[in-house]
């Protein structure tokens, strides 16, 4: 009504500007208005949105979306409403989806998990046949058994579909398997800063060399070895073995050869020249690609080499074992009768607290002392049964042959000798550090840091029976009789020469094969990372290791530059962490381990912790591929002997690789296998599945459609929409099956 009031205007009127006022002012805004700007913090929770000469631009928009909307374009209008509405838009949240999907894994993608949800008959039926190739190969049966487990299967009254069912088909479901697990040990060296190869060799059931390798890391202070494949040569020199080395780590690992270098700091082998040539050796060769990589002759066979050093030109030592140790293994081993008649007597004359019956076995089968001093115990714990028997063979009354009566003579005459039980005896006590420190050096994560003290320490104990007289010595120290049988030569004059003999000739071996531990080097400067053998006092310990540190430091400067590894911060970072275990740990009387360090100061110290997971990385030992050997042996047996190389790694890789039948789980290595075809997979039979493939063809439509409509995973759907269509013909039928039958990519 104020309209019709002359000279009055509104109260209620906003600004009461009249249309002249407002264009006025539109036009200054326009002249004086603020220059905008982009704004980095509108990325933090778009990662969509990039800035471009163009203006602003929405990379979902452009790649998946409507390319004729502004912000596919390029939009110049630097505001944050104008961002917020394209935000808020239904292009853009389809757009969006489609990203996703397209970074997504395909077997994690909805619309594949749909699919595999109305495929679970056919997924359900490929994990059993999984499950059982899985179980063939870990218990070293032939792929050819598959074929009737199948039918086993089917007549109990599960359900394994008509395909698939041989041996062809259970070789690719191994390779899936396999290739999984060779996936899993590609992230886990891509994730680790450095890396040490273990490796060996050895001849097969079709006397072939095969050099076994392994890969071991260490990342935030854990160890893992893992298996990387076993290679063939026609000739076992330097340069055919790197040369294997480098196609599994391509093949296998599926990483490239420099980029596998440029980690590596340490081969461990055993002390084969053709391994640890200076010159031409596989370390020398390796050295050629990484100038800072170390050479490692296994400490395990250094110990056994120490010990056959030690008993050379020892008449005594030959006589205990080489004649008697060895003569009764063969005298029991090669007569079923003798090895009866000893049973026997053990039966007779076994009271109630006597051990199991034990067979003299083979002192020298491999070079692990472990077998020694088993084939020690064997001998003194069957020692009064092994006598008795051997007492019956002498009898005149007996009807044995003349070669078995008098080998019997000459075995009693020497068991009855005390220079000969004193000395198998005391080859028990002496052994006992030396198999401690064999064992410890054969275990998969040990690590060298820690064998410093663990050699100091065996040495100690070895001198010690150099005048004292160990457990089992005690048995017949100061005695004329040994478990109640008279022995002869009871002064032992013999015995305490070769006593000290031997214990002098053990000590000066173990020196001169560990002798890289006792002098200043790369290897003796792993010590430090030994928190164990740290001092617990300030005073000792701020100026602890600061020479070795500066020892690996410069020996392995190229490979810490590589890795991003500070060297002049290292230095500050150990003084560090010495004073915060010191405050922390040491003075509450405990002693961490390197994982609870790395977890305590993981983004503090990350340079000296870094150090550490080198030293972390070179293995003592390369006992890992020996029992790598006693697999293959298993698989590539000699009714086996023809298996090829490819498939030979393929069931290695899933026997050390894979866990056990109850903890496998298949589901990785069936999505693998089905997207690994060049066609897709059709694990169901074509004449019985026409029909349903459609019924499941529309089902998968009507579900993706439903729930994730912007998803376009699967093809071939757009011609399935007509709802006119039919399926009467068998044109269209055919079409069916080569679109859905499975969730695999198409050809």
């Amino acid at each position: 009504m104020w309209r019709y009031i002359a000279g009055a205007s509104n109260p209620n009127e906003k600004g009461g500007q009249t249309q002249e006022k407002k264009r006025e002012y539109q036009q200054e805004y326009e002249t004086n208005k603020r220059v905008r700007h982009y704004c980095i913090t509108w990325e933090k929770s778009r990662p969509w949105l990039k800035d471009t000469e163009n203006g602003m631009i929405c990379t979902a928009c452009k790649d998946h979306g409507d390319t004729t909307t502004l912000f596919a374009v390029g939009c110049q209008s630097y505001k944050l409403d104008s961002l917020v509405k394209h935000e808020r838009s239904k292009q853009h949240e389809k757009a969006v989806l489609f990203a996703n999907a397209k970074t997504q894994p395909r077997t994690e993608s909805q619309a594949a998990k749909i699919i595999q949800t109305l495929n679970a008959d056919i997924f359900e039926k490929l994990e059993k046949m999984f499950r059982t190739c899985h179980a063939l190969v870990r218990n070293n049966r032939p792929l050819s058994d598959f074929n009737w487990l199948c039918d086993l299967d089917e007549m109990k009254g599960l359900r394994l579909g008509e395909t698939y069912h041989n041996t062809p088909a259970a070789k690719e479901f191994i390779k899936a398997i396999a290739e999984v697990h060779f996936q899993e040990v590609n992230h886990i060296i891509n994730k680790s800063r450095f890396i040490c190869v273990i490796g060996d060799g050895s001849t097969d059931s079709a006397i072939k060399e095969q050099e076994m390798w392994y890969v071991r890391t260490s990342t935030a202070g854990q160890v893992d070895v893992k298996f990387i494949g076993v290679k063939s040569a026609d000739k076992a020199d330097a340069v055919n073995i790197v040369n294997g080395l480098q196609d599994l780590v391509i093949t296998n690992v599926d990483m490239e050869w420099p980029a596998f270098m440029q980690k590596m700091v340490a081969v461990a082998c055993d002390g084969a020249s053709v391994m640890v040539g200076c010159k031409a050796g596989v370390g020398a060769l390796l050295r050629k690609d990484q100038p800072s990589l170390v050479t490692l002759h296994c400490m395990a066979h250094r110990l056994e080499l120490s010990l056959k050093d030690a008993s050379k030109s020892l008449k005594l030592y030959d006589k205990a074992i080489n004649t008697v140790a060895m003569g009764l293994y063969y005298f029991y081993h090669n007569s079923s009768l003798n090895r009866a008649m000893l049973r026997r007597s053990y039966e007779a004359l076994k009271q109630n607290n006597d051990s199991a019956f034990l067979i003299p076995t083979r002192i020298g089968g491999t070079r692990w002392i472990g077998h020694t001093m088993r084939a020690l115990t064997n001998l003194i714990s069957s020692y009064k049964y092994i006598m008795a028997h051997l007492g019956q063979l002498t009898e005149t009354t007996e009807r044995v042959s003349a070669d078995s009566k008098s080998k019997a003579h000459a075995f009693m005459k020497l068991l009855k000798s005390k220079d000969v039980v004193c000395f198998l005896l005391f080859l028990m006590d002496a052994l006992a550090p030396l198999h401690r420190l064999s064992l410890q050096l054969q275990e998969r994560t040990c690590v060298i840091a820690k064998q410093h003290s663990a050699i100091a320490s065996t040495l100690e104990a070895i001198r010690k029976y150099k005048t004292s007289d160990g457990p089992h010595l005690r048995k017949v120290s100061g005695k004329e009789t040994f478990e109640e049988i008279q022995l002869t030569n009871c002064s032992a004059y013999e015995f305490g020469a070769a006593r000290c003999n031997l214990i002098k000739k053990i000590e000066e071996a173990l020196e001169k094969r560990f002798s890289e531990f006792l002098s200043q080097s790369v290897v003796s400067a792993t010590k430090i990372a030994d928190i164990q053998m740290w001092p617990h006092d300030w005073e000792s310990l701020k100026d602890h290791g600061d020479e070795d540190l500066r020892i690996i430091l410069e020996h392995f400067k190229t490979v810490l530059g590589t890795a991003s590894v500070d060297l002049v911060e290292s230095e500050l970072e150990w003084i560090i962490l010495k004073k915060e275990i010191h405050d922390t740990d040491f003075q509450s009387g405990k002693v961490p381990d390197w994982f609870s360090v790395n977890i305590r100061y993981k983004g503090q110290l990350t340079n000296i912790l870094a150090v550490m997971d080198l030293i972390l990385t070179m293995s003592p030992s390369s006992a890992e591929a020996e029992r790598g050997f006693s697999q293959l042996k298993l698989v590539k047996t000699n009714i086996r002997s023809k298996l090829g190389q490819t498939s030979l790694n393929h069931c290695l890789a899933i026997k050390m690789l894979s866990p056990d039948i109850k903890d496998f789980n298949p589901t990785k290595a069936i999505h693998h296998w089905n997207e690994s075809c060049v066609r897709s997979r059709r694990p169901t039979s074509n004449a019985n599945t026409k029909q349903s493939s459609y019924t499941q063809s529309l089902q998968v439509l009507e579900n993706i459609q439903e729930t994730l409509e912007p998803l376009e995973v699967v093809e071939g759907f757009d011609s399935l929409q007509d709802s006119d269509s039919e399926i009467d013909s068998e044109s269209s039928a055919s079409d069916l099956d080569d679109i859905t039958f499975f969730w695999g990519p198409r050809p």
